[in-house]
């Protein structure tokens, strides 16, 4: 994923997340910007303003969720547990196939893979609950 856009998804969450907490203008000018791809000059002329003056509101609006989440770090526990539930997921969908092939097969060899992809989804769901 290119840069801008990893920023973009970035902005997304903050927003996501603490969109609430901006002024009704400034949750305006977000949305349009980043989510209908409104530029500068189209906001600055639709609301009778100069387009530094949006720039500037724009600039202080993400400076404000970066800060929220710089105190509050909702966003970063959001992704930590996405990607404990993603490893969660894939631990299950490989010990399932583990479990088939064992089945099939009988080997030993499969029996231990498949615990220890046991005990390494258990080890994955203890660490979710532990966020909760």
């Amino acid at each position: 994923m290119s840069a801008l856009v990893e920023r973009r998804v970035h902005l997304a969450l903050l927003y996501d997340f603490y969109g609430p907490l901006l002024t009704d203008r400034q949750r305006r000018f977000i949305e349009l910007h980043y989510h209908q791809d409104w530029s500068l000059g189209e906001i600055a002329a639709a609301f009778g303003i100069s387009r530094q003056a949006v720039h500037d509101l724009v600039r202080r609006a993400v400076a404000a969720l970066e800060e929220y989440e710089a105190r509050l770090g909702l966003v970063r526990r959001y992704r930590r547990q996405r990607e404990a539930v993603d490893s969660l997921a894939r631990c299950l969908d490989q010990s399932q196939q583990l479990l088939a092939a064992w089945q099939e097969r009988g080997d030993p060899e499969d029996l231990r893979r498949l615990r220890l992809s046991l005990r390494r989804g258990r080890r994955l769901a203890q660490r979710l609950l532990r966020e909760v």
